[in-house]
């Protein structure tokens, strides 16, 4: 039996693999759109996890900025105030 795409999205990542796993018993032909669909989800999720990294880097480079420019200013300050 063929699953529809919502139908495939709704299973757990479990049900997924034990569904794709009842299918290869059976039959080789259409378990790639299981494979695919597995694969879209590691793919989302990685994508996902990118762009968290990011979003930290972001904050980051942000705070370095300001802890930079902080000690710039200290520097100029204690240069002109014997």
């Amino acid at each position: 039996m063929a699953h529809t795409l919502a139908e495939l999205r709704a299973l757990s990542p479990e049900a997924l693999e034990q569904e794709h796993d009842r299918h290869a018993k059976t039959s080789i032909e259409g378990l790639a759109y299981i494979r695919d669909e597995i694969v879209r989800r590691d793919t989302e999720a990685q994508a996902n996890r990118i762009e968290k990294m990011t979003s930290q880097m972001r904050w980051v480079t942000g705070a370095i900025t300001v802890l930079t420019i902080a000690n710039t200013a200290a520097v100029i300050w204690a240069l002109r105030c014997p």
